[in-house]
């Protein structure tokens, strides 16, 4: 099943018949973004549970689809740098072992997973850092508690969707820490998603699935104009999203 919404857009996408395919993986995967005042790039980091989590050093493939590596983030920049610090990584220092994505492995729903996020500004460590994330609906879709703490303040990321930390270096800030409690993991819909033709087209565009009504399965056609973050979700006929199938980049094309 090939289910889209381009985010870019902000299309969404209704289907009135929804029925499962064949199982695919089962994870549990959320963005965090964080950006600051100076006109650094935005980084989207991710983070979760896979059941077959592994440590992506070497570049295992283990979350959502076989798109998403848990892979070495690049080296700090001028600018804003954002890094996961897993507990696994061997090293406390920027560079091998801080990774763009953290998944970790799913043993029970009573767990509590701690991600830990190391951001800093080197070009103005007087800059506002903003966190931001998904809202409660989408949450609570993926675990049963979510905080987070930077400094000595802890937010309830299922209370409100940003925060931002002012004057963040000269403050001595540079450290967060994700608490997700009860991750539900989602037995994902069989939906690899295949490009059909690598010609970039004129426009970013959805096309109507088919069949629809379906059942068992459906189609959907997108053209990709240039390398984007897809997000695949399915709503029911009141505008309820009943699953977060995947999420990452694609690069254009068909």
């Amino acid at each position: 099943m090939k289910l889209n919404k381009i985010q870019l857009l902000s299309i969404s996408f209704f289907l009135f018949v929804f029925t499962t395919a064949a199982p695919g993986q089962i994870a549990s995967y959320l963005d965090i973004s964080i950006k600051d005042d100076q006109g650094s790039s935005t980084y989207l980091m991710g983070f979760g549970n896979h059941v077959n989590a592994t440590w992506g050093m070497l570049g295992e493939k283990d979350s959502l689809d076989p798109v998403h590596i848990e892979k070495e983030s690049p080296p700090l920049p001028p600018g804003l740098g954002v890094v996961w610090r897993p507990s696994r990584s061997p090293s406390n220092m920027w560079g091998i072992g801080y990774l763009v994505y953290d998944i970790k492995g799913w043993m029970n729903e009573a767990q509590l997973d701690t991600f830990k996020l190391y951001f800093a500004n080197a070009g103005a460590t007087d800059a506002d850092i903003t966190f931001s994330w998904p809202d409660s609906i989408t949450l609570r879709e993926h675990c049963t508690a979510l905080l987070l703490k930077i400094g000595g303040d802890t937010y309830d990321m299922f209370t409100q969707t940003s925060v931002t930390i002012p004057d963040a270096g000269d403050n001595g800030i540079a450290t967060a820490y994700i608490y997700k409690n009860g991750a539900i993991l989602y037995e994902y819909i069989d939906m690899g998603v295949k490009q059909e033709k690598a010609v970039i087209p004129e426009e970013f565009r959805l096309y109507q699935n088919y069949p629809n009504p379906f059942n068992p399965t459906t189609t959907i056609t997108f053209d990709v104009l240039k390398s984007s973050k897809v997000d695949i979700s399915v709503y029911n006929i009141i505008g309820e999203k009943v699953a977060s199938i995947a999420s990452h980049e694609l690069v254009p094309g068909k």
